[in-house]
């Protein structure tokens, strides 16, 4: 399929990825960020100001981090509007400051991710949202799928967040589940789409199925004939990313290490 072409009227730059870094350390329960933005390839003019923008859900800070320059860098940035480092997401965009043109966006990068998420798990929680509930009563987690995205929903009474995703017992006994929650709810993983639209999170879990060991097959659930079948190639599935990641060797090593 042809992939759709986007046009960018206002001749805004896009800021690489891999020219953000950001980090983010709980210390004494608030969330802090270090931010380093190299904007060295991008010829922004003087008069610019660069600003990052921390978001989650309709929670959103704001930052000047002052002049553009060739790299730009703050230190322990206080987070003191979220609870957690849970499920942040940064953007940054680089403002022209003087002229008849002043307030025009001249480089941007969005759904920019801390570095603390790329260790915890970095092939499922790009993939859906951890977001800290308040609402889940006795339940610790829930996959949501409002609003067209899929967030991992978790219990805002356990503690230290960060912590829990990167501990072998999420790793081993909720990841699973959470991927055959949404490989069910994919219905039809063979239907067409286009591979570059990176946006719908139905593409991106997609992709990241085509991509495990042994899926070879990549059926729509149309063409199985029964629900055996279905159940079947799911657990496949399944299968294919906890070998992948080895996660029940991982939660016994520490489960054995712990009670020496």
């Amino acid at each position: 399929m042809m992939a759709t072409r986007r046009l960018n009227f206002t001749k805004r730059k896009r800021i690489n990825r891999e020219d953000v870094s950001i980090s983010v350390e709980e210390i004494d329960g608030i969330p802090r960020m270090d931010a380093k933005i190299d904007l060295s390839e991008y010829a922004i003019p003087s008069g610019s100001g660069v600003f990052l923008e921390v978001h989650r859900q309709m929670q959103m800070m704001r930052f000047d981090l002052g002049a553009a320059s060739n790299i730009v860098e703050k230190k322990a940035l206080p987070l003191d509007q979220f609870d957690s480092s849970v499920a942040l997401l940064f953007r940054v965009k680089v403002v022209l400051l003087d002229g008849d043109s002043r307030g025009l966006i001249l480089a941007e990068a969005d759904g920019i991710r801390p570095r603390f998420q790329e260790k915890v798990e970095a092939s499922v929680l790009p993939l859906i949202e951890p977001v800290p509930c308040e609402h889940l009563g006795e339940e610790l987690w829930r996959v949501s799928y409002e609003d067209e995205r899929v967030e991992l929903q978790l219990n805002s009474r356990l503690p230290d967040l960060p912590r829990f995703l990167a501990s072998p017992e999420f790793k081993a006994l909720v990841l699973p589940a959470v991927v055959r929650d949404v490989v069910w709810k994919l219905k039809s993983p063979n239907q067409d789409f286009d591979e570059d639209d990176i946006n719908e999170w139905q593409t991106r879990w997609r992709l990241f199925i085509r991509g495990l060991p042994g899926i070879e097959m990549y059926p729509a659930f149309e063409s199985l004939s029964n629900e055996s079948d279905k159940e079947e190639w799911v657990n496949d599935v399944v299968a294919a990313f906890c070998t992948r990641h080895k996660f029940g060797s991982g939660y016994l090593a520490q489960t054995e290490a712990e009670s020496r």
